[in-house]
């Protein structure tokens, strides 16, 4: 499909990326020399769109195939007022809010192809078959990693179904969070990319060489290879926590961070952040099977952290740091230890006694 091609081309990091409101008072060679993409507001976008359009008009002779739109606002203005199809993919970025997203109809989009934040993803928008997903704020962009670009109906109704088991009316917030990490730790096998791969200074092999061909990137990295096949990478099982939370049922606001190396969650609890990491939950459990990285037991280890113990961890490193959303990252404090403890009876049913992909220790 034509816009997957495109899809592949979106910009890897911010470099170059500025404010449509500072590009517009840029010259024309100043805008092919310095300007990758933009971020477009909607008071600049609608009282300078001559402005917006000559932009437009360069960006495109020097081959930018995204831009950035602060809002949902920004893509309809852009649809209703470019004469022409829009040439470039609009990336609707992350507002940090949980709310209704039902006036995202992507049927009244005739001249734009947009992306939405995963975050979004639960919250009503109205699409017909499929929607293409981004991970991008201000300051972070995890397309480069092999997560979602796109879900489908059916995978999203899974992820509802997924939900409705989980929620119950009656749980705090730390108990929701609680009850998804168990949910990912009793039925998710973590499995790298490649058939020999090193996890903790082990390294591991699958048995079965014949998974190579079916365990590619991005597939290991995907939401919906989590919730359908049980096993996956970082990017994916970060993502999953992410929608399994971030919903009208939950309605925690979770959010997914990279960098290079590792993708986790930041977890807001009664109005104060912490990190949580799912993947390490699993990959780092002290109850692991002998013949797979697939927890026997419910680990708190890795659900809630605080930022003095994170920033000492490499693969923990913020790369939006510097997000006024993200800035105060809490210590985990005595209450939500106690509420964990005192959550023991939500642990409940069998954990996997095998695993979904037999692997060994490489020796």
């Amino acid at each position: 499909m034509e816009v997957l091609k495109e899809l592949d081309k979106m910009n890897y990091t911010f470099v170059k990326s500025y404010p449509l409101s500072h590009v517009i008072t840029m010259s024309d060679d100043e805008i092919r020399l310095c300007v990758y993409t933009i971020v477009v507001d909607y008071e600049t976008l609608t009282n300078h769109f001559d402005e917006f359009l000559r932009v437009i008009k360069i960006l495109k002779e020097e081959g930018t195939t995204v831009i950035n739109c602060e809002s949902y606002d920004c893509v309809k203005f852009i649809n209703e007022h470019y004469k022409e199809r829009f040439p470039m993919i609009i990336n609707v970025l992350d507002d940090y809010q949980n709310k209704d997203r039902s006036d995202i109809k992507l049927s009244e989009l005739d001249k734009t192809i947009i992306t939405i934040p995963i975050p979004h993803l639960m919250w009503g928008i109205d699409f017909d078959n499929l929607i293409y997903l981004n991970s991008v704020t201000y300051n972070q962009n995890a397309l480069f990693y092999n997560g979602n670009k796109e879900i489908s109906l059916d995978d999203l109704k899974r992820i509802k179904d997924v939900v409705e088991t989980l929620k119950d009316e009656n749980l705090s917030d730390a108990q929701k969070l609680l009850v998804v990490s168990i949910y990912l730790q009793r039925n998710v096998q973590y499995v790298d990319n490649t058939p020999n791969f090193k996890i903790n200074g082990v390294e591991y092999e699958l048995d079965d060489p014949s998974l190579t061909k079916e365990i590619l990137i991005p597939e290991v990295g995907l939401i919906e290879t989590i919730i359908n096949k049980h096993y996956g990478l970082c990017m994916g099982i970060a993502n999953t926590t992410t929608v399994l939370l971030n919903n009208p049922e939950m309605n925690i606001d979770a959010r997914t961070l990279v960098n290079e190396n590792h993708a986790w969650n930041i977890i807001k609890i009664d109005g104060k952040y912490y990190y949580c990491d799912n993947t390490w939950a699993i990959s780092r459990s002290p109850h692991l099977l002998p013949n797979a990285i697939m927890t026997t037991e419910f680990s708190s280890t890795n659900l809630l952290f605080g930022q003095r113990s994170m920033d000492h961890m490499k693969e923990h490193n913020l790369i939006c740091s510097d997000n006024p959303n993200l800035k105060h990252i809490s210590y985990t404090d005595y209450r939500l230890k106690r509420t964990i403890k005192k959550s023991k009876d939500l642990i409940t049913g069998c954990y996997s006694k095998s695993p979904v992909l037999t692997m060994h220790r490489k020796v």
